[in-house]
């Protein structure tokens, strides 16, 4: 339906041909098939589930052959292993290492990205604080 207040100038057969252009480049496209994630490897299988910066949660998880973390659904860090390592292959971590640190038994304790210290808990009291605390 096209309303408009003119006597002239206004082509509606025009008007929805130019609308149907519009629709198709403004309509998402189709997503990609559905493919399986290759296995996940094992420098990374103890590393997936909810971390937190600060108080900020983020999920970890293996999607395709990339460690995708999300805030909020969002995806805001993407890694992928190479000689062993996890090194960040987009946006404003594009090149960084992931460090995994761990307690004396092997576990994991902290993630380390650039300062980024991301822990198991809100505010983990044992996890370093990047700069110190001024002047100690």
């Amino acid at each position: 339906v096209v309303l408009a207040n003119a006597t002239h100038g206004l082509g509606g057969t025009d008007l929805v041909g130019e609308l149907l252009v519009t629709l198709e480049h403004a309509e998402p496209m189709l997503p990609a098939p559905w493919r399986p994630s290759s296995p996940v490897p094992d420098e990374v299988s103890e590393l997936l589930g909810v971390w937190y910066w600060g108080a900020t949660e983020h999920v970890l998880a293996w999607e395709g052959d990339e460690l995708v973390t999300r805030v909020a659904g969002t995806a805001v860090w993407k890694h992928r292993v190479r000689a062993g390592e996890l090194i960040g292959v987009a946006g404003y971590q594009d090149g960084e290492r992931l460090l995994v640190t761990r307690r004396a038994d092997g576990s994991v304790h902290h993630l380390d990205l650039a300062t980024f210290v991301l822990t198991r808990v809100p505010y983990d009291p044992t996890a370093p604080i990047p700069g110190g605390l001024g002047g100690q």
